[in-house]
């Protein structure tokens, strides 16, 4: 909101451009540099949703290992199933952040150390992949 002639009046902004591109990012960053932040309730909300897509993208990074025919370590083998199912009902983790545990924080480490993983993720440009991974 801005003073014009004694008068408060609000600026709208319209943001356009194709997913995944940084509207959201650009708007949050405004409100921390301009408006305080966040409110808690808020903060757990991103906190959710980034934990979401950080299950989201080691899902899609396990598919891309194995669409290219990329060998898991054997001893991930189980942890990329387990990713795999948690990775296609994100709903249920939205409303459940308790599910976040430190095993599926030690999963998704472990995987990501994991060679397989690695090279697919080099190839992010041959498959959808949330810009939010890298």
């Amino acid at each position: 909101a801005t003073r014009h002639g004694g008068k408060l009046t609000d600026t709208k902004l319209l943001m356009l451009g194709a997913g995944e591109t940084g509207k959201s990012t650009f708007f949050r960053q405004v409100r921390i540099l301009y408006s305080g932040g966040f409110k808690d309730d808020e903060r757990q909300r991103l906190k959710d949703l980034i934990f979401t897509n950080v299950i989201v993208n080691i899902g899609m990074l396990i598919d891309a290992a194995r669409l290219f025919r990329l060998a898991l370590q054997p001893d991930n083998m189980p942890r990329a199933e387990r990713m795999l199912r948690m990775s296609e009902n994100e709903q249920v983790f939205i409303n459940n952040p308790e599910l976040f545990t430190q095993e599926v924080a030690t999963d998704i480490t472990l995987l990501w150390t994991d060679e397989a993983i690695r090279r697919a993720y080099a190839r992010r440009n041959e498959f959808q992949l949330y810009d939010s991974a890298a």
